[in-house]
Formats: structure tokens, C-alpha cells, sequence
């Protein structure tokens, strides 16, 4: 996808519309949007949509109005909502940066927004539509299939470990197992990344010595989510 800037599409079209504008403290690659800026974005979608060459553009929404209850009760869900939402993005551009691929969806870039209802700020990730199926409910009955996919996942996870990504969530919901039989990491928001930007230490999942149980068992424990 041809690109000036990191490879955004809607922040582009919105400075064309002129109507974008940098926060005091934004870095390249985030906008935020104020509520006029928003119904302007939403009518751009569907034409930049058309332009979209083979693939599909997701819009992840980080939006306080849905965060876990339990979450709040440690810190405001706005503040809380928007660490998550800056620690995806910084994970992503350290992707960028590393100039190899990585089974992680292509990243098109960031905004803030401020809802038009009542100024409710939602933070948006835009990434590459990646078809298939969450782990969160792996095959128990064919082995040979589980043995395969727990495979794919710990080569997904060991590649981010070797490229300075440390994924504290290995939540089923958080990969996706391609029609090719890759698996992808989809999620970001609590992960964590090396000082240096090396590899960062090998975790305890990997220190036993039964990988496969241990990624498993992370995977399966958000219940089929």
C-alpha cells in the first residue's frame, strides 16, 4: 500500500479533507481527532476502503465504556484504556523498525477521538484484517491437529521473543490461526519489550519442560472467548 508516513490511510485522507490536526504531544504516526473531525472519518472510510489493493483494514477501539470493571477498581478506566492503547502502538512501531517480518498484522497506524455524543476519548488502532480462527478453543480430539497448531504458536511467539517482544497475554483470543496454518498475534496491549531492543529473556513457559502443556494451558484459560 503506497504510503508518506508509516503507512497510514485514514489520517491522510483526513489531512486532505483539513481537518486533521497533532496534539501538543503527539508523535508521528497518532492524531487526535476532535467530534467534527470524527463524522468527517467516517464518511472517508468507505472510500478508502475502496482503495484497499487485496487486503482489509481493521479498526481496534480502545473505549473506556467497555473496560473490565475489575480493571478500574486499580486506576481510572480512561487512564488504564489509554496505557493499553499506547503500549499496542508502541509495540507495533518497534515492529516497523525491526524490517523483517514478524507473524504480527500489518500496521497502518493511530488516532485519538473524541466520541460526538459526549466527548467520550476512544483510542484507534488501525491494522491488517487477518481471516481464520482464535485459539481459544483448540481440537481435543485430533492430535496431530493440536500438536500442529501448538507448534505454529510457540514458532509465532519464540520469533516476537527473538525480536525483543515479550507477550504476557497468550489469551487464546489473541492469535489467530491462518487458512495456511500460521498463527498470528493480534494483540499488544499488555505486552512488554526489551530495554535494548534484543531479544528479551526467555520466560518461565519455556523453562519447564513440557512448552507445549504450558502454551496450552495459557491459551485455553480465557474460557473459549
Amino acid at each position: 500500500m503506497p504510503s508518506t508516513n508509516s503507512g497510514l490511510v485514514l489520517p491522510q485522507s483526513l489531512r486532505l479533507l483539513g481537518r486533521l490536526r497533532k496534539s501538543p504531544d503527539s508523535t508521528e504516526g497518532h492524531h487526535r481527532l476532535s467530534a467534527l473531525d470524527w463524522h468527517e472519518a467516517i464518511a472517508a472510510l468507505p472510500g478508502l476502503l475502496r482503495k484497499l489493493p487485496s487486503s482489509f483494514l481493521v479498526a481496534k477501539i480502545y473505549d473506556p465504556y467497555f473496560f473490565n470493571a475489575e480493571d478500574a477498581i486499580v486506576t481510572h478506566p480512561v487512564i488504564f484504556t489509554k496505557i493499553l492503547y499506547e503500549t499496542e502502538v508502541s509495540v507495533f512501531r518497534h515492529i516497523q523498525q525491526q524490517h523483517r517480518r514478524l507473524p504480527v498484522p500489518q500496521f497502518y497506524g493511530s488516532f485519538e477521538a473524541q466520541l460526538p455524543q459526549d466527548g467520550r476519548p476512544v483510542y484507534v488502532v488501525l491494522m491488517e484484517y487477518i481471516p481464520g480462527c482464535t485459539l481459544s478453543k483448540l481440537p481435543q480430539n485430533d492430535v496431530h491437529m493440536r500438536k500442529r497448531i501448538l507448534s505454529a504458536a510457540i514458532k509465532a511467539d519464540q520469533a516476537l521473543l527473538q525480536a525483543g517482544i515479550l507477550q504476557a497475554d497468550l489469551a487464546g483470543r489473541n492469535f489467530i490461526l491462518r487458512t495456511d496454518g500460521e498463527v498470528v498475534m493480534v494483540d499488544f496491549a499488555v505486552a512488554g519489550l526489551s530495554d535494548d531492543g534484543g531479544s528479551v529473556k526467555i520466560p518461565s513457559r519455556y523453562e519447564g519442560g513440557d512448552p507445549e502443556g504450558e502454551i496450552a494451558a495459557c491459551l485455553e484459560m480465557d474460557g473459549g472467548r
